[in-house]
């Protein structure tokens, strides 16, 4: 008789970052959405933190509920309001959707971004952008990165970040090689 075969024990935390590993779809942060030779699109959208802690929330108010039906009404709702708040606030900080629109057709960059209380769109002239670079953060234990565009001329010249937090993985250099590829196969713009 044959064994049965065994298969990896899946857990939350392994289908999570299974998730997590797909450079394609939704799970990755950083996406370029649109590479023509009119028009790239890059999208950061930080799914797997809204996901997570919008599992976490669940999880204490749950905690929460349990207390209270078990008869200690005080603990439990103290348990939902305090973490639901520090959840909301980590929230507030962590999710934020970035958007950079470089358009030859209308000769415009556009940067958008939503977090959960605004958003904030920024035009810039496409022929004041320069080159992209990866910025560089250096802690204890590793380097984090992020993408930012420069921009040569008009009211907002400088180096202006794509997002405003630093990351561990590759997206950085992948959005700066994209932009710096897109200009190059232009040089007129």
């Amino acid at each position: 008789m044959r064994p049965a075969p065994r298969y990896p024990r899946l857990t939350v935390v392994t289908g999570l970052a299974w998730l997590w590993s797909k450079s394609k779809g939704p799970w990755h942060p950083l996406k370029i959405s649109r590479n023509t030779p009119d028009q790239l699109i890059l999208d950061k959208q930080p799914w797997f933190i809204a996901l997570l802690l919008g599992f976490m929330v669940l999880v204490f108010v749950g905690g929460g509920l349990g207390l209270m039906v078990s008869g200690d009404p005080l603990q439990g709702f103290v348990l939902i309001v305090s973490t639901t708040l520090i959840l909301s606030l980590f929230f507030w900080a962590f999710v934020r959707r970035n958007q950079l629109i470089l358009d030859r057709h209308s000769g415009t960059l556009t940067h958008r971004r939503r977090t959960l209380l605004g958003y904030r769109k920024t035009v810039h002239e496409l022929h004041h952008l320069d080159h992209a670079v990866v910025e560089t953060s250096s802690g204890d234990d590793s380097d984090t990165y992020r993408m930012s565009y420069v921009l040569l001329g008009g009211m907002d010249e400088g180096t202006h970040p794509f997002t405003a937090a630093y990351s561990s993985d590759a997206g950085a250099r992948r959005a700066a090689k994209a932009v710096n590829d897109w200009l190059a196969a232009n040089p007129s713009q």
